[in-house]
């Protein structure tokens, strides 16, 4: 199933505005209570301008990464930007640890 994921991963573009693949590194979990806050703290790695921390509400069911787990936590993922919430907020589609 790995190979599979890796292999539908690097199908995709890496800097479209829209949707990318990326290594990237699960920092930590803010659970701050706010609307605009809370979430897994991502850093997208060597992806202008997508180089800065992230917040992503969840992580893909089978991840095995929760808010206790040990960061960092370093991952090649599938994302895309959250236009349904507030800034800053992304999706993760697709997540492997590396």
């Amino acid at each position: 199933m790995s190979a599979t994921l890796l292999i539908n991963l690097g199908c995709r573009k890496t800097n479209d505005s829209n949707f990318g693949t990326s290594d990237a590194v699960i920092t930590g979990f803010d659970n701050t209570e706010c609307f605009c806050c809370g979430g897994f703290i991502v850093n997208i790695i060597n992806n202008p301008p997508y180089s800065d921390n992230f917040l992503a509400r969840d992580l893909p069911a089978g991840s095995n990464i929760s808010a206790s787990s040990d960061f960092p936590v370093y991952v090649k993922i599938a994302w895309q930007p959250d236009t349904t919430d507030c800034e800053r907020h992304i999706i993760i589609t697709q997540l492997i640890k590396k």
